[in-house]
């Protein structure tokens, strides 16, 4: 696995761990504490008391809700609802990566396979190296040894490689 492989994924999964904080903050309770102290439940209860024999400013109701929307402060917010496109944007390109490099490989020997012609020195999977001495269809015929003329067939998927290239890829 590739080192950016390993980043992208430490990145997704810290942006997730990030989402469930966010989620976590926002759904803690905003109210005040109960109060356990008796002298305390009668202080409040005389600032009710005040706040009833008060006149009232003007302020309607949906202003006094802005205006403690405004003084409550808010949990911070991980990009808020743009969170999960972009996390399901980022698994679906971490895939196209990921699978890129593989589709490319498929590729390459889609063609070797495909130029392979009589005389050219191959490699099996096996690790057998001979000469292709006759193709027909899907069926490779390799010399394997010049003094005893020992010939195997092959079927083309058991080509892996042509040349030194072939020796080379292990």
């Amino acid at each position: 696995m590739r080192i950016w492989h390993v980043l992208t994924i430490a990145a997704i999964t810290a942006m997730l761990l990030g989402g469930q904080a966010r989620i976590a903050l926002s759904q803690m309770p905003t109210t005040k504490p109960a109060i356990k102290d008796k002298d305390a439940k009668a202080q409040e209860k005389k600032d009710k008391d005040a706040d009833k024999d008060k006149p009232e400013s003007g302020e309607d109701e949906s202003a006094k809700d802005e205006k403690d929307k405004k003084d409550t402060p808010q949990p911070p917010s991980l990009l808020g609802k743009w969170f999960l496109p972009l996390m399901i944007g980022m698994m679906i390109l971490l895939w196209w990566f990921m699978g890129r490099g593989r589709r490319k490989q498929q590729q390459r020997q889609k063609e070797m396979i495909a130029a392979l012609k009589k005389g050219d020195k191959v490699t099996s999977i096996g690790g057998i190296v001979g000469t292709i001495v006759e193709i027909k269809g899907d069926e490779i015929t390799v010399k394997v040894d010049e003094s005893s003329n020992v010939r195997m067939k092959f079927t083309r998927w058991a080509i892996r490689g042509i040349g030194a290239a072939g020796k080379a890829e292990n």
